[in-house]
């Protein structure tokens, strides 16, 4: 706002799909020789929320300034062209247009009507948020897109009965709320319930109109209103009641329809203040009024300014609008700014949800990057299930368009994997992670970074499976084609292949790690984390300790301390030292994780119960046992409800807590934990996996604590022979295997002879 920043869209968190496609109630009307349809009435004719203009205009506007061209900022734009012409009067300059004034440029002269027409004066409008910093024709093409005919029937709604002009959709306020509580049950995970009242509602609604949800008469561009900072408020007093209060902009987007966020390739108005403020006041304003416009925006992308919204980080031109609306943020939230950042993260996710919830049009590209960008939000955000189900319409919609080797199919198949993969349904994820690389293979070529991302992508769910060999031969393809698109060679990642690690090389080979990193990419740093993941569970842990140095030093250079991608790097690292018994160092890593997932993704995100998970591992290590199980069982509880019972994370956090347990001297009750895990591991992960068989040898030493010696042994034996044939006779997991099957036999053998003394001296 005023000489700052305007803008974000936003989102609004309990955001239903019915709600943003029929109660967002976009209010038709019709600008007649005799008046207009005012539903501002409510409204001083001065307010500011009756000072939108016309996107005819507005394309007009463009085009007479050139903006095309010239590439003016919205900043620049105030400056040069808003500015000037209202500076004698100090005033809005809406107000030049409705006076029809003679310093106006580009505009018909003495065509009062025209004027007239062009501001909104009570019309229904929408509040668009962006950032000032951004050329405003680009700006302004992104929200022209948005109101193009094929895109505003995917978002624009009706019932078949529309009431007259001007007044509400087929929902009223009440069944509005009826709509937003559904789809607040289904964000929230409550499933059932959100289907029962969905399920009430269509039933409510097909006996009123017994016909289907449709989209709404596309609007004309006379007809659509839109809400700018620099038009509709004077840019000479940003500080005055007018302009600047916040009181008055709450009023402005309670008025709007809805808000347009604009997000452009780099996610802008993601950092800016102003934006994210106006998105909270949206947010607040209730269900179904924003509207995320990312055109453009790829995964990456969307990932990286989704990740780092920070309120507390934001920006403005002037600081001392900074402090002041961060001063209102931490009077009206008990939670202070970090309350309102993972608001508005769940408001993103929902927003983008509900503008393709109850669409069953036949699928486009246009309703295709819409479900994308919905699907990848709720991905990013810890909702599995919600990002499948969006992933499988996007597969199932592009085949049936588009051939097999169209990248969006390739694409909507490999992200379909993806979300699989972590929710652990291995097996699916494999399947269709080999269909999209032979598709991308085939179609682009073998080094193409879409072959490259998913030959990476099947290499990920192999290692999950436990099939080392072919996972790091893809590994290591990716890693040389990346090496020769970039013409950077790195002798380091092969000569470390067959390099053993003293502690001193150790040290001498992670210096020359940190300074290599100059020159890696952010995907070959991707690659090299993959890689030493492997090398770890491989048992090569000297090479796999120079890698993981590397990539967290890269990753801290290229994406800072607090990215997701940097703190997994730092949990990475944290278990390689403690496998090779550095505890201090590795605790004080999963610490630093822990804080810094808690404050970017949220304390219930399945990193950061990851992390959690971690900590009470380091605190159990250091025989804190009673600190340990109350955040294991923390952790357990919190994963069952996020990713399920039988999710590979929540069975090893459930592991975990029965170590712990177990370490405490509750051998029985350990015990019990132990069978259930191995029984949901044999079932998920199969018998021979590596997470099984820990649970099988985990088993035996809790029977061989109790003295069934018998029991520990034969479950030992089958640990050692399923280690040696899956992983060979010299992986440390096998060796450690065979020593405590080694010792137990010597344990029974001294029983034995003991047993035998005392039989003969009883039979003396």
């Amino acid at each position: 706002m005023g000489n700052a920043c305007s803008s974000a869209e936003i989102v609004s968190e309990r955001n239903d799909p019915k709600q943003a496609n029929n109660t967002v109630l976009i209010r038709a009307f019709q600008c007649t020789d005799s008046g207009l349809n005012d539903v501002l009435g409510h409204r001083d004719t001065t307010h500011i929320s009756r000072a939108a203009v016309s996107l005819s205009w507005l394309k007009h506007f463009i085009k007479t300034h050139r903006l095309d061209e010239t590439r003016l900022t919205t900043a620049q734009l105030v400056q040069q062209l808003v500015k000037p012409p209202t500076a004698a009067r100090q005033c809005r300059f809406t107000q030049l247009l409705l006076d029809n004034d003679p310093s106006l440029q580009g505009s018909p002269q003495h065509q009062h009507h025209y004027h007239q027409q062009v501001v909104s004066q009570g019309r229904p409008f929408y509040f668009v948020s962006h950032a000032w910093s951004r050329p405003f024709a680009e700006t302004l093409a992104m929200v022209a897109r948005h109101f193009e005919p094929e895109q505003q029937r995917l978002w624009r709604r009706r019932g078949p009965q529309l009431r007259d002009e001007g007044q509400q959709d087929v929902y009223g306020q009440e069944e509005g709320q009826e709509v937003a509580g559904a789809v607040a049950a289904v964000m929230e995970g409550r499933k059932d319930e959100g289907q029962c009242k969905e399920g009430q509602l269509r039933h409510h609604h097909h006996q009123q109109q017994q016909q289907p949800v449709l989209p709404a008469a596309p609007l004309a561009e006379t007809d659509v209103y839109l809400w700018f900072d620099m038009f509709a408020i004077s840019q000479h007093n940003p500080g005055g009641a007018d302009s600047g209060d916040l009181s008055v902009l709450h009023e402005v987007i309670q008025d709007a329809e809805g808000t347009l966020m604009v997000l452009d390739g780099e996610g802008t108005a993601l950092t800016r203040i102003w934006c994210l403020y106006e998105a909270w006041q949206t947010y607040k304003a209730g269900p179904g009024k924003i509207q995320l416009l990312s055109y453009g925006l790829d995964y990456d992308e969307l990932k990286k300014v989704f990740i780092d919204l920070d309120v507390s980080r934001a920006q403005a031109s002037v600081e001392e609008d900074r402090i002041r609306i961060l001063g209102s943020i931490r009077d009206s939230l008990a939670g202070g700014l970090h309350q309102m950042t993972h608001e508005l993260k769940d408001a993103l996710v929902a927003g983008a949800v509900s503008q393709v919830y109850d669409i069953e049009d036949a699928w486009t590209s246009n309703l295709g990057h819409n479900i994308y960008t919905a699907a990848t939000l709720c991905h990013l955000y810890g909702r599995l299930e919600q990002a499948e189900q969006l992933f499988r319409r996007n597969v199932t919609g592009s085949q049936a368009v588009l051939a097999p080797d169209d990248p969006w199919v390739m694409l909507a198949i490999d992200n379909l994997a993806g979300v699989l993969k972590a929710q652990g349904k291995y097996g699916q994820a494999e399947q269709l992670h080999r269909q999209a690389l032979e598709n991308f293979e085939r179609g682009l070529g073998p080094h193409h970074p879409g072959t490259l991302a998913a030959a990476n992508n099947l290499a990920l769910v192999l290692h999950n499976q436990g099939q080392y060999d072919e996972a790091e031969i893809l590994h290591r393809r990716v890693l040389e084609s990346y090496e020769r698109r970039l013409n950077v060679g790195f002798p380091s990642t092969c000569a470390a292949t067959a390099a053993t690690a003293t502690a001193a090389a150790t040290a001498a080979n992670s210096v020359a790690t940190v300074d290599a990193t100059v020159n890696d990419s952010q995907e070959i740093l991707r690659t090299l984390n993959n890689l030493a993941l492997l090398l770890q569970d491989q048992g090569k842990y000297g090479e796999a300790e120079q890698l993981h140095r590397r990539v967290l030093a890269g990753l801290e250079r290229l994406l800072g301390s607090e990215h997701p991608d940097t703190l997994s790097s730092v949990t990475n690292l944290a278990s390689i030292l403690k496998a090779v018994g550095q505890y201090d160092e590795a605790e004080q890593l999963h610490r630093r994780a822990l804080l810094g997932r808690e404050r970017v993704l949220g304390s219930n995100h399945p990193d950061t119960l990851r992390s959690a998970n971690n900590v009470a591992n380091a605190l159990k290590e250091q025989s804190k046992f009673k600190d340990a199980e109350a955040l294991h069982v923390r952790v357990v509880s919190s994963l069952e409800k996020v990713l399920g019972p039988d999710h590979p994370d929540t069975l090893s956090a459930v592991s975990n807590l029965a170590v712990t347990i177990q370490n405490d001297g509750r051998h029985r009750e350990a015990e019990g934990l132990h069978r259930e895990v191995l029984a949901s591991r044999e079932q998920v992960l199969g018998p021979d996996h590596p997470d099984t068989l820990d649970s099988v040898e985990n088993l035996a030493g809790v029977l061989w604590l109790q003295g069934r010696l018998g029991e520990a042994e034969g479950l030992l034996r089958r640990g050692l022979e399923s280690r040696q044939r899956v992983l060979g006779s010299e992986h440390p997991d096998t060796v450690t295997c065979a020593s405590h099957l080694s010792a137990l036999l010597l344990e029974q053998a001294q029983a034995g002879q003991q047993n035998g003394q005392t039989h003969s001296l009883l039979g003396v």
